[in-house]
């Protein structure tokens, strides 16, 4: 049994509680009449009562009028409150993405203790602000059913924010960008944690107050023209800015009015020589806390760490090579300690393998490749200022063009020499090995004099064979990436000493 008049007139909240007639119903059908007594007699039902009579006595236009003037200000209410709620939502979304956090945790039901930060800091809120109210809806609703409703607090929801945000961003950039005319572009590509490959283009302009294919295809779709492009950059890598099938021949191909720049300066701070030795090192010692702690008690006195060789910030290396210059003796008394532990070490193997490495040739191309290294570090740090023009970077080059010439001179190889036999290794120095010599008849490669020739003594093959065709390979790069593309500096210094010369004339003027 159900109560009609209390059914669509009784919504008062002190009158939930009263679900007998309203929504349960009654089946006590052998005491019905004298439920149906005590029910009439209760101030819900006569409130009830009341409404239903105040309604037959209306016109029925009016009420349906009232009813949706009651909804529609139930609906606008329930609009604003919403739009709050967004409003805290966005803030939260704003906040996370500065501060690079992660948005999902890796388990987000109710019974979870960390649910992520976004949750999270919704929850935080909630103690001081009317979110509360919202949230406590939410729980209500779904203690009470299990069907999907509407929270604001999903997955998609924050993604939906997110990108409102890129869009709003990116709308913005392209307007400046159009009335701004001209534009450079910067291609660069990454691996993520799940090894996918990621490719990001930045877009360089004035405002007024891997794979070319992929590169046309962003230009397009936001609407921006090829032949207004005056600047492109990409990285060393030979698919980017390879000279035949690179993106940088395609778009050169596209329009001719611009500027080729490769990201050149991470490539000059390379060694095969000492690269492996470092990081294997760097691995070895940072993977067991044991090891790390008797590492730091070796070293004494000497505050330095053993640095990771960086995968994107090369310039980094230059900080890793003093690192290791730093610590080699501690690092070596380790490892010799653990190779020769009694009980033996668990990674005595490794230690042994690692003290190998660390030879005579190990520690003289550290030696001299350390100021090689200085100076690209500088002309690197230098190159990534935000202030710096492109007259002053040519500049920058030439520079490290001309003290890399000027390096490769016996003096600066015999500096580095004493350094690198003042310091103690495990081996004894290595005699040079006798080169096979392969005959007439089956060389049929067109070897150089260089190639061929045969060292005479160690200090001469190291010498040639390393120093100087270290400094060779780096001269030479640097020539290809920066003056291989174009004759840029030969008309950037023509503009840059007509400069002084145009701003007198303009001072003259004013």
């Amino acid at each position: 049994m159900f109560c009609f008049s209390c059914q669509l007139f009784m919504k008062e909240e002190k009158y939930e509680s009263k679900v007998a007639w309203r929504t349960v119903g009654v089946d006590n059908w052998k005491k019905g009449t004298e439920k149906i007594k005590e029910h009439k007699k209760t101030e819900a039902h006569m409130v009830s009562m009341v409404r239903w009579s105040n309604f037959k006595q209306r016109p029925l236009e009016e009420a349906f009028r009232r009813a949706d003037m009651e909804g529609q200000a139930r609906r606008e209410e329930e609009r604003q409150r919403n739009r709050e709620i967004m409003r805290r939502l966005i803030d939260i979304t704003l906040y996370l993405a500065r501060q690079n956090g992660a948005f999902r945790g890796q388990n987000e039901s109710n019974t979870s203790l960390n649910k992520g930060n976004f949750l999270e800091l919704v929850q935080l809120l909630s103690n001081y602000d009317s979110i509360k109210m919202h949230l406590d809806h939410i729980n209500k609703i779904h203690s009470k059913q299990k069907t999907a409703h509407v929270s604001l607090l999903s997955n998609r929801t924050q993604n939906d924010i997110i990108s409102a945000f890129a869009t709003y961003v990116r709308g913005e950039s392209l307007k400046e960008m159009d009335e701004s005319k001209t534009f450079s572009i910067l291609l660069d590509e990454t691996t993520d944690v799940s090894h996918v490959e990621q490719v990001v283009l930045c877009c360089s302009f004035c405002p007024s107050n891997g794979n070319q294919g992929e590169i046309f295809t962003v230009l397009e779709e936001n609407g921006l023209k090829v032949e207004d492009i005056r600047g492109q950059g990409y990285d060393g890598a030979a698919n980017m800015s390879g000279g035949y099938s690179g993106p940088a021949v395609h778009e050169f191909k596209a329009t001719t009015r611009k500027l080729y720049m490769c990201t050149a300066m991470p490539t000059v701070s390379t060694s095969s020589w000492w690269r492996v030795p470092n990081q294997s090192l760097h691995t070895f010692l940072a993977r067991s806390p044991k090891r790390h702690a008797a590492f730091v008690k070796l070293q004494q006195t000497i505050v330095c760490e053993l640095k990771r060789l960086s995968d994107t910030r090369w310039a980094g290396r230059e900080d890793a090579l003093r690192s290791l210059k730093k610590v080699l003796s501690a690092v070596v008394k380790l490892l010799q300690n653990m190779a020769d532990s009694d009980p033996p070490d668990s990674a005595a193997g490794d230690a042994r393998r690692l003290l190998r490495s660390i030879d005579f040739e190990f520690i003289l191309c550290m030696e001299i490749t350390t100021p090689i290294f200085n100076e690209t570090a500088i002309a690197s740090a230098a190159l990534q200022r935000k202030n710096l023009d492109l007259s002053a970077s040519y500049t920058i080059v030439e520079g490290v063009i001309e003290r890399v010439k000027a390096m490769r001179t016996d003096e600066e190889f015999k500096k580095g020499k004493p350094r690198a036999a003042g310091i103690e290794v495990p081996e004894e120095i290595p005699g040079q090995a006798r080169r096979r010599k392969v005959p007439q008849k089956y060389n049929f490669g067109s070897k150089s004099a260089t190639e061929d020739y045969q060292a005479q003594d160690l200090e001469e093959h190291y010498r040639g064979k390393v120093f100087f065709s270290f400094l060779d390979r780096l001269s030479h790069e640097l020539h290809r990436r920066f003056k291989g593309k174009n004759d840029t500096p030969y008309w950037v210094n023509p503009i840059r000493s007509s400069l002084p010369y145009c701003l007198t004339s303009l001072e003259g003027v004013n």
